[in-house]
């Protein structure tokens, strides 16, 4: 059972490997598919790597990383749409941000659950999005 994991992050390289091949600049049925299949193994081999090490893993931080995953796939399949319906693109564009937003909101929650609670790496890691918040805006141009 152990071997199960590694099977299934082999299966998703593989198929992330097809859907880089696959995609192109219009965008394609296909590699939205492709791109749907690679994030669903990636959740496949969470869960299996989660039953291989039942006894070592929070259930909460599992469901919550599960839960940020499955945001993840909802948020690629979303935002590969805006690009085969370039007319609704904001909206699509919009609703993918919005469900990558709450997947990371969940796995804020499972690794506060897996670990204790710092004040020092929440300074740290705000301070970090400022400085990034302000080259993006003032230096970049973003």
């Amino acid at each position: 059972m152990i071997f199960l994991p590694f099977a299934a992050i082999i299966c998703g390289m593989t198929a992330l490997i097809f859907f880089l091949y696959a995609r192109d600049n219009q965008g394609s049925v296909p590699a939205v598919l492709l791109k749907a299949l690679t994030s669903f193994l990636f959740i496949l081999t969470a869960s299996l790597s989660f039953l291989a090490n039942q006894n070592s893993v929070s259930s909460v931080f599992y469901v919550f990383t599960i839960m940020g995953l499955t945001c993840g796939l909802i948020g690629d399949i979303i935002l590969d749409l805006k690009i085969l319906y370039p007319v609704s693109s904001s909206l699509y564009q919009h609703g993918g941000m919005i469900s990558f937003l709450a997947g990371h909101l969940f796995y804020l929650i499972a690794l506060i659950f897996y670990s204790a609670f710092s004040y020092a790496a929440l300074i740290y890691g705000l301070v970090i999005a400022l400085v990034i918040n302000i080259v993006s805006t003032f230096f970049l141009q973003i």
